[in-house]
């Protein structure tokens, strides 16, 4: 659901056909989280009490959220469903499948607060999805619809092969199979008739295949594709997203459009305005949390699985803003997203208390950071609107980019454009990533090993998402491993910081480690402790030199080696 784009047309059949002499069954799918509750405290009145809610509540009061949490649940619980969606129609896709299971259906309070089920601890509504919705895609009959994506632009055809898994408790005979595409408001802009068949009991049965040109939808828009069948009481739909076929508007003449955090403050001071839009990379993390965002909600619990990505829980936005002019969108994620929140990465907005994003981002419930993608504001004597997800590249291949970016650069235009907060230059350098010491003095790295797209180079970006990795693919070379770093003249090195891969997994872990100078001559050698997501060394006083050599003596798990970033103090 993160790494690859948004489709209906996988199953897990080549799994099940290596295992054809036993069921299959799928054990806790999903754990897609949601945002707590708060009205839940209230209902423990026994001897149990929800100090772990009342804890979460207290951070968002601290962060200056408490106000939005009710928002925040139902935004993110509206992602959660459309998760759980995802996952159990690839099961009910899949043939000869044995069946699947959740976690549960409500809420786990231990474990450190599980928040996976569409219900609470009490087995109650949360108020973002009802057993109705509920049923169309997990009940005992189940109109299905495999399409190889979810975005498309007018110049293309919608195509769908459509199935439905009958596990009912009877045989059906002379089902009349329908269909529509709807647009937003309800109105039917296409619909079919597919021929009757009998539909027995424990059989997932094709029921058709529609084909509907998108050349008439002339504006972005937002469909719904519903598969039911006349007198019948099952149906489920589809939300799918149509963009026209255009290249990328250009940039107003008299406004600044810059990645350049320079330009974007020289043009605000005379009184621009100014559409800033910054790089995962370049936008600054949390050093004492990881923030890796994504489309989905987070699995299971940040707090059980080392804070494993996605950190976030989807996006909250108001669909009227004049910004989403010409970007249909929902109050909370959706599939059109996916292209825009894939590897994006949302501002930290903590320091701003009295700014609200266009864009904002549901943080887990452990950290409560405030979080945005798009946000407005008075900067001197200017305007501002900045954007941390990728509006800028390969827009020919990008549909949602461009549509959203066409979309911010009309209201950029507009009379409407006025934002309220007000900030400074200061304030906007805050949000960039710190440019680390390492690359102040000219380095350059090497690695003994290195995996293609892992390459050594990655230990300097100030990105601690990307990664080097010894090689794996086709050989894994076992330690010793070695970076070497060169510097553009000698330098006096106190120490080196080490940190880590940021994404909960162990593999290549470095333990024992040992820094040597352009000679060969160790300096030091140390064991990085398991838990420790960023390690400083210090060095021999008058360490002085123009190469430094790390050497990997052993890891964690596996014989491998990997860093997310190295950097030094002076």
């Amino acid at each position: 659901i993160n790494r690859e784009a948004p489709r209906t047309d996988f199953d897990w059949s080549d799994f099940v056909k290596k295992h054809a002499d036993a069921p299959v069954v799928s054990h806790e799918i999903g754990q897609w989280c949601v945002y707590p509750n708060f009205k839940e405290i209230s209902k423990y009145t026994g001897y149990f009490k929800a100090r772990n809610f009342e804890i979460f509540r207290e951070t968002a009061k601290r962060a200056g959220l408490l106000d939005q949490a009710d928002d925040f649940l139902k935004a993110s619980g509206k992602l959660q469903a459309l998760a759980y969606k995802h996952d159990i129609e690839a099961a009910l896709r899949t043939p000869g499948f044995g069946g699947f299971q959740l976690l549960d259906l409500h809420d786990f309070p231990g474990q450190g607060t599980a928040l996976v089920g569409v219900l609470d601890a009490f087995w109650e509504e949360k108020g973002y999805i009802t057993p109705a919705e509920y049923k169309r895609f997990c009940g005992p009959i189940v109109p299905l619809a495999r399409m190889k994506k979810m975005v498309f632009t007018n110049a293309e055809t919608l195509e769908a092969d459509l199935e439905i898994a009958q596990f009912g408790p009877d045989n059906l005979k002379g089902v009349s199979p329908s269909w529509t595409l709807a647009d937003s408001r309800g109105r039917v802009l296409q619909k079919g008739i597919l021929p009757s068949r009998d539909l027995p009991v424990g059989a997932l049965h094709p029921l058709g295949a529609i084909r509907v040109p998108l050349a008439g939808i002339k504006t972005p828009s937002k469909l719904v594709l519903t598969v039911g069948a006349s007198g019948q009481d099952f149906s489920n739909s589809w939300d799918v997203f149509v963009y026209p076929e255009l290249a990328a508007e250009p940039y107003p003449e008299g406004f600044t459009v810059t990645r350049k955090f320079d330009e974007a403050g020289k043009s605000l001071e005379n009184g621009g305005k100014v559409l800033w839009l910054r790089a995962a990379d370049e936008t600054r993390d949390d050093p004492d949390h990881p923030l890796g965002a994504g489309f989905s909600p987070v699995f299971w619990n940040p707090a059980w699985t080392g804070w494993q990505p996605p950190h976030t829980l989807g996006i909250l936005c108001d669909p009227k803003h004049a910004a989403f002019s010409r970007f249909p969108t929902d109050f909370h994620s959706n599939w059109q997203w996916w292209e825009l929140q894939h590897d994006a990465r949302p501002f930290i907005l903590a320091d701003m208390p009295d700014l609200k994003p266009v864009v904002q981002v549901i943080d887990d419930w452990f950290t409560n950071r405030k979080l945005g993608y798009v946000f407005e504001a008075r900067v001197g004597k200017g305007k501002l609107l900045a954007c941390s997800m990728d509006l800028a590249t390969d827009l020919e291949k990008r549909p949602v980019a461009r549509q959203l970016r066409a979309s911010l650069l009309t209201y950029l235009k507009g009379a409407s454009f006025e934002p309220k907060t007000p900030l400074d230059v200061k304030q906007l350098g805050s949000l960039l990533r710190p440019v680390p010491e390492i690359l102040k003095l000219g380095a350059k790295a090497a690695a003994s090993s290195s995996e293609k797209g892992f390459e050594a180079s990655a230990v300097l970006d100030g990105n601690t998402d990307s990664l080097w990795h010894t090689e794996f693919s086709q050989r894994q070379p076992g330690p010793p491993h070695e970076l070497t770093i060169d510097f553009s003249r000698e330098y006096l090195i106190r120490a080196v910081l080490l940190t880590q891969r940021q994404d909960a997994k162990a593999n290549g872990q470095v333990d024992e480690v040992e820094i040597l100078d352009g000679d060969g001559k160790s300096l030091v050698r140390s064991h990085v402790p398991k838990d420790a997501s960023s390690f400083r060394i210090p060095l021999p006083a008058g360490s002085s030199m123009k190469t430094l050599k790390l050497r990997v003596h052993s890891s964690h798990a596996g014989p491998f080696a990997c860093l997310a970033e190295l950097d030094v103090e002076r």
